[in-house]
């Protein structure tokens, strides 16, 4: 499983997050791509993963351009523009800390705007966590620091008010 997996990463790992967007960052579709892929390979599915990936990558757009480091996380938070030094970020990170370290620091951090990027940023860091559940990789940690920053760069919390019983959705969506 694991070197299909990795093999599978990097083969991705070229592509960005999203797909059919502007250069305004109105969101396109999600790569499903990494998270399929190991959907696939773990249980097995009678579906060759090659020939899938071949099809599905000819939709896919390049990786965004790096742009500025990261130097103030907090002020780069929710920067679409900054997808690409947000995984430099987070892959930096991963190179210096234990990648179970790193997620328990940025879990928190991010948890609030999970639901930007429609959750693929958490989802997708969930499937890479189950990856390197099964042992760490160089493939494993780029997929982790890919999610992460995937949801760091689309980061938008939900607003809260705070005294209300029940927040209304159709304000909070807005």
């Amino acid at each position: 499983m694991t070197t299909a997996i990795h093999e599978a990463y990097d083969r991705v790992h070229r592509y960005g997050p999203e797909y059919g967007g502007d250069e305004e960052g109105n969101h396109g579709m999600t790569n499903h791509a990494p998270m399929a892929a190991e959907v696939i390979i773990r249980r097995g599915l009678d579906v060759d993963l090659d020939r899938w990936l071949d099809r599905y990558v000819r939709r896919l757009a390049d990786r965004p351009p790096a742009g500025d480091r990261i130097d103030d996380w907090r002020t780069a938070l929710g920067d679409h523009r900054r997808l690409q030094a947000w995984s430099d970020f987070f892959a930096r990170a991963l190179r210096e800390q234990r990648w179970t370290d790193v997620l328990a620091d940025w879990w928190p951090r991010l948890l609030p705007g999970m639901v930007a990027g429609s959750t693929h940023g958490v989802i997708r860091v969930g499937h890479a966590v189950r990856t390197l559940r099964t042992g760490d990789s160089v493939a494993a940690l780029d997929e982790l620091a890919n999610g992460l920053a995937f949801w760091a760069a689309r980061y938008r919390p939900v607003p809260v008010n705070r005294r209300a019983a029940a927040v209304d959705a159709r304000p909070a969506l807005d």
